[in-house]
């Protein structure tokens, strides 16, 4: 799921000091590195093929998110989404490629319920297996609708808050929120229209804030 932001808005206070940088892997140069420091970035190999998201930024269209966490206090379970793309016709992910096509991720894991923004720390060093009935994965394309059930692993290795940002005074409508940074890996096999997709070697670094990319519904 991609989300166009306004520019003066939560482009400002998510991503003033956290634009996406991409350093390659010393292992393989298709991905990302694995970071643990807000670097806005996720990479997987899809079916060999590399995969990204990355936050993006284009004049008219505002900041582009790649990551988001939504979780409901009634409800039982958080999403995880990964708004990324990647090159068909290439195993190398070229970022200005007219030919990317869209591919999102979207992770849903059952019984996992947070209700304030501290609640983020407690993922530090969870693994959530994907069993592919209440708790799995799901693609999407450029119509952002979720398609299948796959079954893997999301982890969550590292989760930090990073106190050289913090958002709101703390008064009425404008609470005090504080920037997270969430790290950490994913495998996952899913079918989608008698395809297998299998994703491997998945990484992300993601700065997150309350309001921002981090919501918690009803």
């Amino acid at each position: 799921m991609k989300k166009v932001i306004s520019i003066l808005g939560v482009f400002l206070l998510l991503t003033a000091c956290s634009k996406s940088k991409t350093e390659p892997d010393g292992q393989d140069s298709l991905l990302p590195e694995y970071s643990e420091e807000g670097r806005n970035v996720a990479g997987a190999l899809v079916n060999d093929t590399a995969w990204r998201a990355q936050m993006l930024f284009c004049t008219g269209c505002g900041n582009t998110a790649p990551f988001d966490i939504i979780t409901s206090t009634s409800g039982d379970s958080t999403v995880f989404l990964f708004a990324g793309e990647y090159t068909p016709n290439s195993v190398n992910y070229v970022d200005t490629s007219a030919d990317n096509l869209s591919m999102d991720f979207r992770f849903m894991v059952k019984g996992l319920k947070m209700e304030k923004q501290e609640d983020l720390l407690k993922l530090n060093n969870q693994t959530f297996l994907l069993n592919g009935v209440d708790s799995y994965v799901s693609l999407a394309g450029a119509n952002h609708i979720p398609r299948g059930k796959g079954t893997g692993t999301f982890i969550v290795k590292n989760v930090s808050l990073d106190n050289s940002f913090v958002a709101g005074d703390g008064s009425l409508g404008n609470p005090i929120r504080y920037r997270y940074i969430v790290s950490g890996y994913f495998n996952f096999t899913v079918t989608v229209n008698n395809k297998v997709y299998s994703i491997q070697e998945g990484r992300y670094d993601m700065a997150v804030m309350l309001e921002d990319n981090f919501f918690i519904t009803q």
